[in-house]
């Protein structure tokens, strides 16, 4: 039998999944701590004390009336716990026609980025009303 401190049950990483939906033919990256990710359906590991930064980026888009071309973040999953579209609020999105509202729809050429900063056990107990936890 194993002493305590001998046994090593925590996992240095966190599973972040991320299900994309696409519109039309959008020219779009995505990317999780600036590495470029391809596919509608990826299973990332990131370090459990690293923040965690996820950025869609829509690009060279034309407006046109009669065709939409969009691409929309369906679910963002980090160890099982739903993250988008439960806490879009966070969301920043930056884009060309100034639109502001929280949202999970990326319609316009445009950056948008979640940010859990400083690692993402802390940031969710800041965001469900926990307060802070102590380092």
């Amino acid at each position: 039998m194993k002493n305590y401190l001998e046994l090593q049950d925590i996992k240095p990483t966190l599973q972040v999944e991320i299900k994309l939906g696409i519109i039309g033919q959008p020219e779009y990256t995505l990317q999780v701590n600036n590495i470029l990710y391809t596919g509608l359906h990826n299973l990332i590991e990131v370090p459990v004390k690293s923040p965690i930064e996820i950025k869609v980026e829509l690009f060279n888009k034309i407006y046109v009336s009669d065709s939409e071309s969009a691409v929309q973040v369906d679910i963002i999953k980090i160890e099982n716990e739903l993250i988008i579209p439960k806490y879009d609020n966070f969301v920043d999105y930056i884009n060309d026609h100034t639109y502001t509202q929280p949202t999970n729809y990326i319609g316009f050429n445009g950056i948008w980025k979640l940010s859990l900063q400083p690692c993402f056990f802390h940031w969710l107990h800041s965001a469900t009303g926990q307060g802070w936890i102590i380092s």
